[in-house]
């Protein structure tokens, strides 16, 4: 597989899932990462064209994968992302309201939110689906290891106008533990 460097961006683009021509793709229930099988079911639902329309949606994100993804618009062409929803895996990290303490879940998700955003707002200038992978530091110092991507959607297949991102993360297991995966 390729990996192929987006000038300026610190993410790279997907690597290219359909691998000779006359070969057909691999199936996204093949796919072991979520996002690759996202990407799969994305370039599945493009048609051949250069993004897929939004209400493409439903069948993009399918039940096993809707819980981890978070879904947003462009108000306009210069407008910043703008998020509309969010699956489960995120809300209910979010979601500090209840009994137990959920700090260690909520930071990482609300970084990833934000990594999200940030990604989605190159989708207006490169209508290329964008993944990235690194790691942080927790606010207990705890090493966070995440996977992200975003794809580009438009009814109009003519500008970028609302997008779709995946996200998960590991909690690095230390010494004395197993890694905590989300």
């Amino acid at each position: 597989m390729s990996w192929k460097l987006i000038p300026n961006a610190g993410a790279i683009e997907f690597p290219i899932l359909h691998t000779d021509p006359g070969v057909a793709p691999w199936p996204a229930t093949t796919v072991r990462r979520r996002s690759e099988r996202l990407y799969a079911k994305w370039l599945d639902a493009r048609n051949g064209l250069a993004m897929p329309a939004w209400s493409a949606l439903g069948s993009v994100m399918g039940p096993d994968l809707s819980a981890y993804c978070v879904m947003g618009e462009f108000g306009t062409s210069e407008g910043d992302p703008t998020i509309t929803g969010m699956g489960m895996h995120f809300s209910e990290s979010l979601d500090v309201s209840g009994d137990e303490d959920k700090t260690v879940a909520s930071y990482p998700a609300a970084v990833l939110i934000g990594i999200i955003l940030s990604l989605s707002s190159q989708l207006q200038h490169n209508w290329t689906p964008i993944q990235s992978a690194g790691e942080f530091f927790s606010e207990f110092n705890k090493l966070i290891r995440y996977r992200a991507a975003v794809l580009p959607f438009g009814e109009s297949r003519a500008r970028v106008e609302n997008w779709l991102g995946i996200a998960s993360w590991i909690v690095a297991p230390t010494a004395e533990g197993s890694p905590v995966r989300h």
